[in-house]
């Protein structure tokens, strides 16, 4: 497995714009969305998948993660369904995979992504 993977989150612009000039750190929320808890950073590996959150919140917003090293994920404790990292993202049945992130990334790693049919999706 690589040690890093590219990731993406649904979300408002509001909160894209914040982790493109911030980064996250847990915590940095008062409460995570869709009833999360704001010491995760919840992600997925299909861009689709991650907008279908943002549309959930009334958005068309997706953050992408790229070069998130892996040994700062975890299965998502929601949604996920394997036992590790590897499990999850290696679903033999193309589905996407459930993470969430663990301890702080810096801004670097955070890209807002087009809107659908304004460019090509990731």
């Amino acid at each position: 497995m690589t040690e890093t993977l590219t990731l993406y989150h649904g979300t408002t612009p509001e909160a894209a714009r914040l982790l493109a000039d911030n980064g996250w750190q847990p915590n940095m929320a008062p409460a995570g969305a869709n009833q999360g808890q704001p010491r995760y950073l919840y992600l997925t590996t299909h861009y689709e998948d991650a907008l279908w959150f943002a549309e959930q919140k009334g958005s068309d917003t997706v953050v992408r993660l790229d070069d998130v090293p892996v040994n700062i994920l975890a299965v998502d404790p929601e949604d996920g369904i394997g036992d590790t990292v590897l499990d999850e993202v290696s679903s033999p049945h193309g589905l996407p995979g459930k993470l969430v992130l663990t301890r702080p990334l810096p801004s670097r790693h955070f890209t807002v992504c087009p809107a659908p049919g304004t460019m090509a999706s990731p």
